[in-house]
């Protein structure tokens, strides 16, 4: 037997609840975090440090289920050619490591399971902690945005309502109102009305602000960000922030919800900071690896060119003066 089936086997015996069970009346977003069945298979970056920790499978697939997301293409062109889009795609690492030599001036992506699927956070701003240099990487409005055609595919009604701009080859979303900047529905993948954003909205279509009383995304405190430092790519700091919420439609059943948006309106339940930074004592294990060493680097250069000088300021008055 090999060990994977020895592993399944021990996680099948344990009695976890499931995720969603909604035929019994029970679903938790969160619910069996902790012990999670899942598999993730990732490149250990042996041929290549490029792909150093992407992911290549989750639970097996090497892209999202069919039931996840639309095949969507991000033009009428692409469409009518097949092309799915990329919401199925699985792309970049975990979030827990990434390759060597970072470039700032690239994408870094990252899959997350929460979310159902892959982000990309682009380069913001440098960022010093306690002494170490990192890069600061968040993800753009562009990430979440349905101005973005890339986006198109995680519209659960995209299909029915875009309409195809063919002189133009670019798809008129006028006609979609669920497709909204910001908001990224799981009915798919969660199996029930559950939408993701950014807490508070934040980078979001300004309706949903004015919507709810109380929202006020801040970008320092509502943003997720990685700080990796750029020669290992290790993250010295990282906080992904997101917000779920449950679309709310008038009822007779409940006073308080009578007179809701007929159109519905989506309201906020929770929003969670999933966070780590790195401690003292791994700071300064960190410190002595990527700081000491190069400190004395440049200070034994220093004192060599310094040295040089004099001996070669010695040779010249010799040389003068000698004669």
């Amino acid at each position: 037997i090999e060990i994977e089936q020895i592993i399944e086997q021990l996680l099948a015996a344990l009695p976890m609840p499931p995720m969603i069970d909604l035929e019994e009346g029970t679903f938790g977003f969160f619910k069996g975090t902790n012990a999670t069945k899942s598999w993730w298979k990732i490149n250990s970056g042996k041929y290549s440090t490029d792909n150093y920790n992407q992911v290549v499978e989750f639970n097996g697939m090497t892209k999202l289920p069919d039931s996840w997301w639309n095949d969507f293409g991000p033009t009428p062109s692409a469409d009518k050619a097949g092309l799915p889009g990329i919401c199925k795609e699985i792309i970049g690492t975990d979030g827990l490591a990434y390759s060597p030599n970072i470039d700032k001036d690239a994408d870094v992506w990252l899959f997350n399971d929460q979310l159902c699927r892959s982000i990309w956070l682009s380069f913001d701003e440098e960022v010093s902690i306690k002494g170490i240099k990192t890069y600061k990487f968040t993800p753009s409005p562009k990430v979440f945005s349905m101005k973005n055609p890339d986006n198109y595919c995680y519209c659960p009604t995209v299909r029915e309502c875009a309409i195809a701009d063919l002189e133009n080859d670019v798809w008129d979303m006028s006609n979609c109102p669920e497709c909204i900047d910001g908001l990224l529905s799981l009915q798919g993948c969660q199996g029930a009305p559950v939408i993701m954003s950014t807490p508070h909205y934040l980078d979001a279509d300004p309706s949903l602000i004015e919507a709810i009383d109380g929202i006020n995304p801040i970008k320092e405190l509502h943003g997720t960000y990685l700080n990796l430092e750029p020669m290992t790519g290790m993250p010295l700091q990282a906080h992904k922030r997101i917000q779920i919420s449950v679309p709310v439609y008038p009822t007779e059943y409940f006073d308080c919800m009578k007179k809701a948006n007929p159109n519905g309106t989506v309201f906020p339940l929770v929003w969670v900071d999933e966070g780590a930074d790195i401690d003292d004592d791994n700071i300064k294990k960190a410190k002595g690896l990527l700081v000491t060493p190069f400190l004395a680097v440049d200070i034994g250069s220093g004192m060599i060119i310094g040295v040089g000088g004099i001996l070669l300021i010695g040779v010249i008055l010799h040389s003068i003066f000698g004669k």
